[in-house]
């Protein structure tokens, strides 16, 4: 597992993603963060929520979770804190950012 301490004073803890990162992994992250898009426009909330949903995806079924005033159950609703959901998705991306075929990763980092 791959263990991320938080910098949020209000919310400490940690929480985990798989380690070492393998293809099931990535197809559980994929379904949520890159099938949805097709067709939908980068002004729309959904573009970028499936980002977040494939985050949780990988923690509840491949790693842990355990920041302080955030229940595990809070994940699955709109009542995380928008610096908790922040900072996960900056984590999760830099995570898995490095294992996407480099085409989509030129194009995730808003390169192409």
């Amino acid at each position: 597992m791959k263990q991320i301490q938080s910098e949020l004073d209000e919310y400490p803890g940690s929480f985990s993603l798989p380690a070492p990162f393998l293809e099931r992994h990535m197809r559980v992250w994929w379904a949520k963060a890159i099938t949805p898009l097709k067709g939908v426009s980068t002004l729309d909330y959904a573009f970028y929520d499936g980002e977040w949903q494939a985050a949780i995806d990988l923690i509840q079924q491949f790693g842990e979770w355990n920041i302080d005033g955030v229940a595990v159950g809070d994940l699955s609703s709109d009542g995380v804190p928008m610096a908790v959901k922040s900072w996960v998705m900056q984590e999760v991306s830099e995570y898995v950012y490095p294992f996407l075929p480099p085409k989509l990763r030129l194009k995730a980092l808003g390169i192409t």
